[in-house]
Parts: C-alpha cells; sequence; structure tokens
C-alpha cells in the first residue's frame, strides 16, 4: 500500500515549483509579484490557524524545504483561496480538482458516501487527463499516475488519514536527530 501524502506532497511540490520556476510553461508561470503577494499572504495565514495545527506554513522562497503537512495545508486549505485570482482558469479549476478529491478522500463521512467516492475518484483520473493535457506528457510522473489508484485502496483501508504517513513526519524528524546526536553512540 503505497503512502499517499508522499503523492500528494510530491504532485504539490511539482506543481508549485513550476508555477514558481516556469517550468511547465509560460502561461501558468508566477511573476515575481505573484510569488511575493501568496508568500505574505502564507505567513499572514499562520496568524489566523487554529492552535492544534503543528506547523507554520513557511514562504515560496523556502518550497524545497517544505515538509509533507504544508504541502497538504497548502493543498486542501490555503491554495484554494490564495491561488483564485493568480492562476489563469484552466490552471486554477485544475487544481481544484485535486483539492476536492483530496478532502473527500481525507474525510470519513465522505469516503462513507457511495456517490462522493465515485465523484473522487473521477475528479482524480480528470485530474491526471488534464495535467498531461496542461503541462505536457513528460510532465506526468509516477505520482501523477498513481493518483487514478488511490480510490481503491480508500475503499479497502479508510479515508486517507487513516493510512498516511504524516502524525510520523515530526517522530522521524526527533529519531534523525537522536541518530546523528552523539548521546545514542555514548550508550552501551
Amino acid at each position: 500500500m503505497p503512502c499517499y501524502c508522499l503523492f500528494f506532497q510530491g504532485l504539490m511540490k511539482r506543481c508549485l515549483k513550476g508555477w514558481t520556476k516556469g517550468s511547465f510553461n509560460f502561461r501558468s508561470k508566477f511573476s515575481s509579484n505573484d510569488v511575493a503577494k501568496i508568500s505574505n499572504w502564507l505567513q499572514s495565514s499562520n496568524l489566523c490557524f487554529p492552535s492544534e495545527k503543528t506547523r507554520s506554513i513557511r514562504p515560496l522562497s523556502t518550497l524545497s524545504f517544505w515538509k509533507a503537512i504544508e504541502f497538504r495545508t497548502f493543498l486542501l486549505y490555503l491554495g484554494p483561496v490564495v491561488l483564485k485570482d493568480i492562476l489563469p482558469a484552466e490552471v486554477y479549476d485544475h487544481f481544484l480538482q485535486l483539492s476536492l478529491a483530496g478532502t473527500i478522500f481525507g474525510c470519513d463521512k465522505y469516503v462513507e458516501n457511495e456517490g462522493l467516492r465515485a465523484v473522487g475518484a473521477k475528479l482524480m483520473t480528470s485530474y491526471v487527463e488534464k495535467f498531461k493535457e496542461l503541462y505536457g506528457e513528460d510532465s506526468i510522473s509516477y505520482n501523477a499516475h498513481n493518483l487514478v489508484h488511490v480510490i481503491l485502496d480508500v475503499e479497502e483501508y479508510g479515508n486517507l488519514q487513516q493510512i498516511s504517513a504524516y502524525p510520523f513526519e515530526s517522530t522521524l524528524y526527533r529519531i534523525k536527530r537522536l541518530l546523528k546526536s552523539k548521546l545514542l553512540f555514548s550508550l552501551p
């Protein structure tokens, strides 16, 4: 069973880098003013998020250092609002397909509804097909293609939160710090 948080993380990272660097095409490239506007908005959104949120989202200039939870926060909560007036309508609608499908597959109540699961599956399939059309056949990655198969794992194992590695992201950081510290090597 694949870890879908990695697929979403990889895909969101690819999209955000493509939009900021212009590696997809110039039709969807952010201007430097757009990057600054988005970054400012992301920074100010940290003040409004509930205290249960585990990590603050950083500006786009630190995109290569973002954690999976930051990409998830952007995809599900901030992106639909931030990108509305920045991306061209066709690209924005495409992004919304992924965001909505992620929302459907991430909630027990929605996953239990057979009709909504079918909508989520159609959104994922449509997203991957439109990805090829918008950004070119060569831009499709393993992560993008595997989103078509999310529905099978959701039907078998439950919502994406139940089969996600997000809760272990901060634990992994502590384990890595322990491994790098001299404390671990001084134990008998």
